[in-house]
């Protein structure tokens, strides 16, 4: 009976320890999370930057600089002591509209305590706080849209009111409507075509600096047939985030029948919206 109970009891301790020990492991192991940014330090204003290296004093507390380029033209850094300098192809890129983290104090180095700026022309301004932890755009750097608004070290956005796309629209003549949207180089943003008539027209449009020659195929780099009415209203044309490229400038013939040379005359009664940068 002895031996029978002292069995039982092995058998249990054996089994508890095998219960314990995964439990025991899973509060063992760390868990890995991000330290949340702490602000230690700012620059009460924001450094100019031009075309001539500076060197400016960073705050003395933080071992992380946080940088954002709040102008329209793209900067070089570099971080070190008072005598730092660097150059517009040297230095670390910060491009405009743009924040980035950066080591203060890399391996055995010195802690950095000046910041150097240049552009290749032009100025800028450059918002700097100095911190521990991840900040708010780190790792890496994230495009800020619209303007920034520094308060107190925290980074505000607000809706931008210009830089947009700038609209336009076509109303068709019974022609070819060759006609020039942008005579350089720009982003169509948006295109959206309604038929209100029973009748076929033909929208091409072409990689050109001037109103397109609707009776030639050079250039033309899409073709659209819209269909009548009864069969469908028209067209949004979907361009994506960052719209569709053209080299030489956007141009447009809206005419009536589908070929990419066609130049016979439209019908009226054709509504064309567009967009373009």
């Amino acid at each position: 009976m002895t031996k029978k109970l002292a069995a039982i009891l092995l058998s249990g301790l054996l089994a508890a320890a095998l219960f314990v020990s995964p439990l025991r492991a899973q509060v063992d192991t760390p868990i890995k999370t991000a330290q949340v940014w702490q602000q230690q330090g700012r620059l009460a204003a924001a450094v100019s930057v031009t075309s001539a290296s500076a060197a400016t004093a960073l705050p003395t507390t933080g071992f992380i600089g946080f940088v954002c380029n709040l102008g329209s033209v793209d900067a070089a850094i570099a971080f070190g002591t008072s005598a730092v300098t660097t150059t517009a192809t040297t230095g670390a890129r910060l491009l405009a509209g743009q924040c980035g983290a950066y080591d203060l104090k890399p391996g055995s180095a010195a802690k950095a305590t000046h910041i150097a700026a240049i552009t290749a022309a032009s100025t800028t301004t450059l918002y700097v706080e100095t911190g521990q932890g991840t900040p708010p755009t780190a790792p890496g750097s994230a495009t800020i849209t619209g303007s920034v608004t520094i308060t107190s070290g925290a980074i505000g956005l607000s809706a931008p009111t210009t830089g947009g796309c700038t609209p336009g629209v076509i109303l068709t003549a019974a022609s070819n409507n060759s006609t020039s949207i942008k005579g350089s180089a720009g982003i169509l943003c948006e295109l959206t075509v309604i038929n209100t008539t029973v009748t076929l027209v033909d929208v091409r449009l072409y990689d050109t600096a001037s109103a397109p020659t609707c009776s030639s195929a050079t250039g033309v780099v899409a073709n659209y047939p819209v269909q009548a009415n009864t069969v469908s209203p028209g067209f949004a044309l979907p361009l994506g985030a960052y719209g569709k490229q053209f080299t030489l400038g956007i141009g447009i013939c809206i005419t009536g029948a589908n070929a990419n040379n066609d130049n016979t005359n439209a019908v009226t009664g054709i509504n064309v919206n567009y967009a373009y940068k």
